[in-house]
């Protein structure tokens, strides 16, 4: 379900790589450079969300404060920029972790590839990160590609429960609505949330929690579960789900592709 593209520009990426001895000095003038974790670079295979929970040490939910170049390494032809990412800590999932607030390292390869997503943060955004510890510092369970899960549901509690179902609460963060809160954003990513969602949890638990939405007290919601649920076989609500005006466009034209499969199956 992952959607392949070639990347060709990132902001935060040099078009030209300068003199890596210039920009370490330029570094060491911020912050102390005996501080700078001599990590090795762990950017091979690309490795699918569901796989983040098994290689993670220890999994929060946060909110991404800010991002910074550490320092570059590797030849001009094949260089890595070492990111430092910092995070205020609103619940853990896996792991001990005392602090309100943790740091964590990843590399950029600097150019372009083809190949899924790369790992893009956002100041401010809400997400669960998946870290391992690497010679006592955090860092993320791959370089290069995407290693959290942006959330778009507002702040949840973590309870101690939560540890225990842990794909059950991977879901529940990133499907359930924020009480109260403003749903514009939460609607506009549902579909990618859902995408998410099935990518760790697997099609019986993404359709639980989306069979629960569709009971939900607000009809963009209950229609926009419905349309997800097409994608398991369940198209019943379709029809209905589609007389919504209110529906995204993107959300609209899937729901018209599950209801025409439906009404008209294609025979071999």
């Amino acid at each position: 379900m992952d959607s392949l593209f070639t990347v060709t520009s990132r902001d935060s990426l040099k078009s030209v790589v300068v003199s890596n001895a210039i920009l370490l000095t330029m570094v060491c003038v911020q912050t102390s450079c005996s501080r700078i974790p001599n990590l090795e670079v762990n950017f091979g295979n690309f490795i699918p969300l569901k796989e983040h929970i098994k290689k993670a040490d220890l999994i929060v939910v946060g909110t991404l404060v800010a991002e910074h170049l550490v320092r570059i390494f590797g030849p001009q032809d094949n260089s890595y920029e070492l990111r430092e990412v910092s995070v205020s800590v609103e619940g853990v999932l896996r792991g001990n972790l005392s602090e309100t607030h943790l740091s964590y390292y990843y590399y950029m390869p600097i150019g372009g590839w083809n190949g899924p997503a790369f790992n893009i943060s956002t100041p401010g955004e809400r997400a669960i990160f998946y870290l391992m510890n690497d010679t006592g510092v955090w860092r993320a369970v791959t370089d290069g590609y995407q290693s959290h899960i942006p959330i778009h549901t507002g702040k949840h509690e973590i309870s101690a429960a939560s540890r225990s179902k842990l794909n059950e609460t991977i879901a529940r963060l990133l499907l359930s609505p924020p009480e109260g809160g403003d749903l514009s954003e939460y609607l506009v990513h549902f579909g990618e949330s859902c995408t998410s969602a099935f990518q760790l949890t697997g099609e019986s638990e993404t359709a639980r929690v989306l069979q629960i939405l569709r009971t939900h007290n607000y009809r963009n919601i209950r229609d926009l579960a419905c349309i997800q649920l097409a994608a398991f076989g369940e198209r019943d609500c379709l029809a209905e789900a589609l007389k919504n005006d209110q529906l995204p466009n993107e959300d609209r034209s899937l729901g018209e592709e599950y209801l025409d499969s439906h009404l008209h199956p294609r025979t071999r």
